[in-house]
């Protein structure tokens, strides 16, 4: 569905990092799609999608991927929003990792699958990966 606020995709993973001074890559990869007019925004203002990185339940602002309404494309046959993000958590504690999203504009929109009238097997897997960085 279109959510206007922040919403948890289900991607979710942890990690203990071994050293305070060790970062982690984290690297995310997500499929998304429209499922009702517009399926694309042209030049039409007002529509958007971003996903964004979540640590520990605080949003790190500058970790997002976005599709917005100046001409860019998002599609029915399930655009890619990606990032790799090089986090210094500082700790040795367990770090949780999240993905949210969120699309405003959009009358259908689906996250991690293509619209359903379509039978292209375009779609795809959505997913985080976390690693450890000395």
């Amino acid at each position: 569905g279109v959510h206007s606020s922040w919403k948890h995709t289900g991607l979710d993973v942890n990690i203990t990092p071994s050293s305070s001074s060790n970062k982690v890559l984290v690297m995310v990869h997500t499929h998304v799609a429209a499922t009702a007019q517009p399926f694309y925004s042209g030049s039409n203002s007002g529509y958007d999608m971003s996903v964004r990185l979540y640590r520990n339940g605080s949003s790190i602002g500058d970790a997002e991927s976005s599709y917005g309404s100046a001409g860019t494309v998002i599609a029915t046959h399930g655009s890619v929003a990606s990032f790799n993000y090089l986090d210094s958590p500082n700790s040795t504690s367990q770090v949780n990792y999240k993905v949210y999203y969120k699309a405003t504009g959009w009358t259908g929109f689906a996250y991690g699958r293509v619209n359903s009238n379509y039978s292209d097997g375009m779609g795809g897997i959505s997913h985080i990966t976390v690693m450890e960085v000395d």
